[in-house]
């Protein structure tokens, strides 16, 4: 369960939605159940958990490097812009 609260704190719900419903059933079949199948169940649970955080992680960082990546473009034309007019009034 801690496992799944985590993932939802990285951003599953928004990149790996799939996976964190697949956890959260495990989780109900795991309790409605006892024993080894249940122990089963709730290692599954664990594992899409885990994924559906990391797959996360992975988008939210693909997301961040591409608003860096912007930034770092807008910075440049900026810094084109800059030198340009320097360059005039100096004329």
């Amino acid at each position: 369960k801690f496992a799944i609260r985590d993932a939802r704190a990285n951003g599953a719900e928004t990149y790996s939605l799939e996976r964190l419903n697949r956890a959260e059933a495990l989780v109900e079949q795991a309790r409605e159940t006892s024993g080894a199948e249940a122990e089963r169940l709730a290692e599954r649970a664990l594992v899409h958990a885990q994924l559906a955080a990391a797959v996360a992680e992975r988008e939210g960082a693909r997301k961040q490097l591409a608003e860096v990546q912007k930034m770092e473009s807008e910075a440049g034309a900026l810094r084109e812009r800059t030198t340009q007019a320097v360059e005039e009034r100096l004329q």
